[in-house]
Formats: C-alpha cells, sequence, structure tokens
C-alpha cells in the first residue's frame, strides 16, 4: 500500500528529526556564540591599539564593524554574481517544463 509506506517514510522522518533538530539548534547557538565573542576579542585588540584616544572603543566597533560590512557586501555580491551566471534553475528542467506547457495549449486547442 504506497500510502502506508508514504506515511511510514513520513514518520521515520519526523523520529529523525526529533535527534537531529536539537543537535543542529545547540551547534547553531553554540557557533552564533563563537562569532560574537570572536568579533568582541577582535574589537578588543583594536581597542588597545589606541589606548591613548578616550573613544577607542567607538572607533574599534567601527573599524570591526565596517571591516565585517565590505567582507558581508562582497561575499553578497559574489554570490549575485554565480546565482546570475548559472540560473536558479536547472534549464533542462525548464525548457521541459515549456515544452510540457505548449503541449498542454495544444491540447486543449484540439479538444474544443
Amino acid at each position: 500500500d504506497k500510502a502506508g509506506a508514504a506515511t511510514d517514510a513520513v514518520k521515520e522522518k519526523a523520529a529523525a528529526a526529533k535527534v537531529w533538530a536539537p543537535l543542529a539548534a545547540g551547534a547553531l547557538l553554540l557557533l552564533v556564540t563563537a562569532y560574537i565573542l570572536l568579533t568582541l576579542a577582535i574589537v578588543s585588540l583594536v581597542a588597545a591599539a589606541l589606548a591613548e584616544n578616550p573613544y577607542r572603543w567607538f572607533i574599534a566597533f567601527l573599524v570591526v564593524g565596517v571591516v565585517w560590512a565590505l567582507t558581508g557586501g562582497l561575499l553578497a555580491f559574489l554570490a549575485r554574481k554565480r546565482v546570475l551566471a548559472v540560473g536558479m534553475f536547472p534549464k533542462k528542467t525548464v525548457e521541459v517544463l515549456k515544452a510540457d506547457k505548449i503541449w498542454l495549449q495544444r491540447e486543449a486547442k484540439s479538444q474544443i
């Protein structure tokens, strides 16, 4: 029975998700925490280099924020460029769907 097999497959995937989902959530939490702590460590290094400046913490956060923003912007630009070059959808699938659309339109016209 196909319906029973599909239901069993869904139950198996749900049971597996109960195991890996909390692990993935914990990993994500720890990785985000590590990112924040490493960023604060870098800010502290920049602030230490500006020991005489009364605005050293402001400047340190500004410098690190600008570096992160430029890096993120560059990565976003490269990702966008790659997506536009490659395309989001497989070309063969799109071609098949267009051919199916034309075939369906012809079939619909022939039924009239």
